[in-house]
């Protein structure tokens, strides 16, 4: 009986730092800002393709975010595409993924999470949320954009940032 005793100690104190290891690396594993660039500085002068670079006056400090206007001389306000990327990307990587939105005559708004890329601050679900919705707070009012048609696209991750915005 002692045995038995032990081993049963010994396997739940070993159950109990696993499941502290995965408590502690979890932040980690769902925002890997250390990781994000895959070895890739982000670059200081990206081309926009005519787009425009926003900054935004978060809590934690800068919030890079990117404004790509829709393509082919569309009258009038033009939907928006709030395009939000995976935990392991940058924003540098999707300007030329996401053209066939600006041919169809969409704009389409890029932001950067907090501390990925060249945004300052800690990546969090409030934070990044927070972010978003005041990047779309200070697009809503430009006569370009219809806030009306809003349309949110989002990938790994960015599906969950965009569920929350929703």
């Amino acid at each position: 009986m002692p045995l038995l005793r032990r081993v049963m100690t010994f396997l739940l104190v070993l159950l109990a730092a696993l499941a502290a290891v995965v408590y502690a690396g979890q932040r980690m594993v769902l925002f890997p800002a250390g990781m994000a660039s895959r070895g890739v500085t982000p670059a200081e002068h990206v081309d926009l393709d005519g787009g425009e670079r926003l900054w935004l006056a978060t809590d934690a400090g800068p919030v890079e975010a990117w404004l790509l206007p829709a393509r082919g001389g569309r009258a009038g306000p033009a939907p928006l595409v709030v395009f939000a990327h995976g935990n392991g990307e940058l924003i540098d990587f999707w300007p030329r993924a996401l053209v066939p939105y600006r041919e169809l005559g969409l704009h389409v708004l890029l932001v950067e999470y907090r501390g990925y890329g060249r945004s300052a601050g800690s990546p969090s679900q409030e934070g990044i949320t927070a972010d978003f919705a005041l990047a779309l707070q200070q697009l809503s009012g430009r006569p370009e954009i219809d806030p009306a048609r809003i349309v949110y696209h989002g990938r790994s991750l960015g599906g969950g940032v965009l569920c929350a915005l929703a």
